[in-house]
């Protein structure tokens, strides 16, 4: 039986198997195998020559990063969009409007907080921007508890309380946090899923894994990622 080894982003948890079953009867005779993990970490391991088919990262960074060290085939495309959020556990919500970076500052500054870590993860780098964006990461950035992805910065607000950033699709997943506030989509880059297809050592992709990519960004995946709350690439 042929195989595809996909490494994904860590946010990609729940969507991957689901995207990968509905493909599954193209292609009947073909395993899809799933690592997941932060998108930097994937990365290096990639560097250093793990066996990866196809690569999902969750921003541009660490694909231009694979391709900057010649590890990319030089195929990769947008498949999925997502959007920050900012939850605290449900039983400490309050009703203050922390959309309002004055708000959300008071908040920040007088008490831990969980992110991705910006160095591995781009949810990370996305919160440090979005907070930079707004004129708080100065002054808050001493209360950081910082985790090694979305989904653990997840588990720092389900099991210890804290407010924490993470993607939208986890938070509204969860039955132990509550939404605080989107952020602003102005005040961070797009949040945009890229699947990139990494170079062998003979220089050739895995055809297979190249037919699933395409497919990812097509509307019979489009239904898929809309029922996990990502916004895929292809309109209604």
């Amino acid at each position: 039986m042929q195989s595809i080894t996909v490494f994904a982003a860590a946010s990609l948890a729940d969507v991957v198997p689901n995207l990968a079953d509905a493909w599954q009867p193209n292609s009947p005779t073909v395993r899809i195998r799933t690592s997941l993990g932060a998108s930097g970490v994937i990365a290096r391991q990639i560097e250093a020559g793990a066996g990866a088919d196809l690569f999902i990262s969750a921003n541009h960074k660490w694909i231009n990063y694979l391709t900057a060290t010649g590890r990319s085939a030089g195929n990769s495309r947008v498949v999925a969009l997502n959007q920050l959020a900012l939850v605290l556990p449900c039983r400490t919500a309050s009703t203050t409007d922390l959309s309002n970076p004055i708000n959300l500052g008071q908040l920040l500054v007088s008490n831990r907080f969980a992110m991705a870590d910006p160095s591995v993860s781009p949810a990370g780098d996305y919160t440090k921007t979005a907070l930079e964006r707004m004129a708080l990461w100065d002054t808050v950035k001493k209360n950081a508890t910082y985790a090694g992805s979305a989904r653990l910065a997840l588990l720092l607000s389900e099991r210890g309380g804290l407010p924490s950033f993470v993607y939208t699709t986890d938070a509204q997943k969860s039955s132990l946090v509550c939404i605080g506030a989107k952020l602003p989509t102005d005040s961070y880059p797009a949040i945009e899923y890229v699947g990139m297809l990494p170079a062998k050592a003979n220089g050739e992709v895995n055809k297979l894994a190249e037919a699933f990519l395409n497919w990812l960004s097509g509307p019979t995946a489009a239904a898929i990622w809309r029922k996990h709350g990502f916004a895929p690439t292809v309109p209604k």
